[in-house]
């Protein structure tokens, strides 16, 4: 019985190549107007569509819907059966290809080959010129995509209407992990279609070690965090420090900036809460070096502090490592570390909307896209120094992207983070951002706070400032408002008042 195989493309990158190989190995072509005259001119033996399905006159739909093509298609006893069909859909900004997508789920359906790219096709034509050997798992992951495409087309119909009355997420497996977020959990990481560059799995490891659930949930927290930082600060300051975030959790527990030297900014940022960090997270918007590598492998301060003068990060993030920096680094066997060079300049995620998955469903909302511009604020007392916004910029991005239990207020001084604390009400959090940030290496004395919700009293304020901060940031609102403002002008404290819509309430 002869295979034959249906060329439907206008793309003709490697057309004789494909065809050439084919007919090699016995299979017969079949090819629409474009395709047919290429191979014709190369002398290769093709059958036009029209000649395929003996129709010679124009009757306004694509031949390849014609009834015999379908069946040539989907039963399994017919005399001139299609085994492979070579279709690469066009976008719907061409218009709705019905054709295309129909092809290839009549190609799925009689359990044929459905080839959809250029690069599936390389793929099969090299498995075919060989023989047998993984011939069906081809099969069937090539009905697999093309499944997944045409979900794809037919969810992308659904939502051109723009009436949010539905709503499709589809994803495709990148690969599995260690383990969920317990042992006993299987998980994996699934992909979005996106061009957003900084998609987790375009994140390059570069260890052997795989990582787990929690490893890649706390990544995309501190990608966030410090994407947040970086832009505040480019808006603000119109330019960018050398910055590093260390968390746990993907919470900061420190992070440090410094315009000239990065190796600062990891000083800083390790001990911003070196007891917290160990066996925690780093990222940074910088090269590691091997002078870097050394500074987040140990240190000596470390071990005369708590007997062990390793940091056991968990998780490493940064643009590029130098190969000495990765040697280094290599040492401790349960260490992830991620590049992605995009990370020298990190942007916003670029999706339009943003789902929690809940019992039944999700909720879904526009994306969490404030960065802090100092046009929206106004100013209780005098505005701040260059040296002290670098503070503050810290200090809300911390309080912007942390879930500490709610409420969260962060305190920092000199360029780097102090302490951050959360609860029930923002008393709880003001008194734990000043526990924590009592116990890093600085005084706190002309420190900087951050809250992402507004005081609704004067008591938050006064531990802030009977600790030591006097300037902030916070939202506006909230009944007594005045109060909380002339408290602050009587205590000589400068603070800017975001609007009110701009709070920080993140990962509910």
């Amino acid at each position: 019985m002869k295979r034959y195989a249906l060329f439907s493309v206008d793309q003709t990158e490697g057309l004789l190549h494909f065809a050439e190989c084919l007919t090699s190995i016995g299979w017969t072509i079949i090819a629409t107007s474009v395709p047919y005259t290429i191979l014709k001119d190369a002398g290769i033996d093709v059958i036009s569509v029209d000649d395929f399905v003996d129709i010679k006159n124009e009757y306004g739909f694509p031949l390849t819907l014609h009834p015999k093509i379908e069946y040539a298609l989907t039963v399994n006893g017919a005399e001139e059966r299609i085994e492979l069909v070579y279709d690469i859909t066009y976008g719907l900004e061409a218009g709705n290809d019905v054709g295309g997508h129909t092809l290839l789920a009549l190609a799925a359906k009689g359990n044929r080959f459905p080839v959809s790219s250029y690069g599936e096709m390389v793929d099969l034509v090299s498995i075919l010129s060989g023989g047998e050997e993984n011939l069906e798992a081809e099969r069937q992951k090539l009905i697999d995509r093309a499944h997944f495409k045409i979900a794809k087309h037919y969810a992308r119909m659904l939502s051109i209407s723009n009436q949010q009355q539905y709503e499709t997420v589809l994803l495709s497996k990148e690969n599995d992990l260690l383990n969920g977020e317990n042992p006993y959990q299987v998980a994996s990481l699934m992909k979005q279609e996106s061009s957003d560059p900084l998609a987790l799995h375009r994140f390059q490891l570069i260890t052997e070690n795989r990582p787990c659930f929690t490893n890649m949930a706390d990544m995309d927290c501190i990608v966030e965090g410090l994407s947040k930082i970086h832009l505040a600060f480019q808006r603000i300051r119109g330019k960018t420090p050398y910055l590093t975030i260390a968390a746990k959790h993907g919470n900061p527990c420190g992070v440090g900036m410094d315009w000239n030297d990065p190796s600062k900014s990891i000083y800083k940022a390790l001990w911003g809460d070196p007891l917290a960090i160990w066996g925690g997270e780093v990222i940074t918007n910088f090269v590691i070096s091997a002078e870097s590598a050394s500074l987040l492998r140990s240190s000596s301060s470390r071990g005369e502090l708590y007997g062990n003068d390793k940091w056991m990060l968990d998780l490493i993030v940064a643009p590029e490592i130098d190969t000495g920096a990765c040697d280094i680094l290599k040492r401790r066997k349960n260490t992830k570390i991620f590049t992605n060079p995009q990370l020298v300049n990190p942007g916003l995620p670029q999706e339009s909307q943003v789902h929690r998955f809940v019992r039944g469903g999700t909720l879904c909302q526009s994306p969490l896209s404030y960065i802090l511009s100092l046009r929206d604020v106004t100013w209780v007392g005098t505005p701040l120094s260059e040296d002290q916004m670098d503070s503050l910029i810290i200090a809300w991005g911390c309080a912007y992207v942390s879930n500490q239990g709610g409420n969260e207020v962060a305190i920092a001084k000199d360029g780097c983070l102090l302490g951050i604390g959360g609860g029930p009400s923002t008393v709880n959090a003001a008194e734990i951002a000043v526990q924590r940030s009592l116990k890093s290496n600085q005084a706190m004395h002309d420190a900087i706070f951050a809250a992402d919700a507004f005081f609704p009293f004067t008591d938050a304020p006064e531990i802030l400032v009977n600790a030591g901060c006097n300037a902030g940031i916070v939202p506006a609102g909230g009944i007594r408002q005045n109060e909380v403002v002339r408290y602050f002008k009587e205590e000589r404290v400068s603070v800017a008042l975001l609007k009110e819509e701009y709070r920080g309430f993140c990962r509910h």
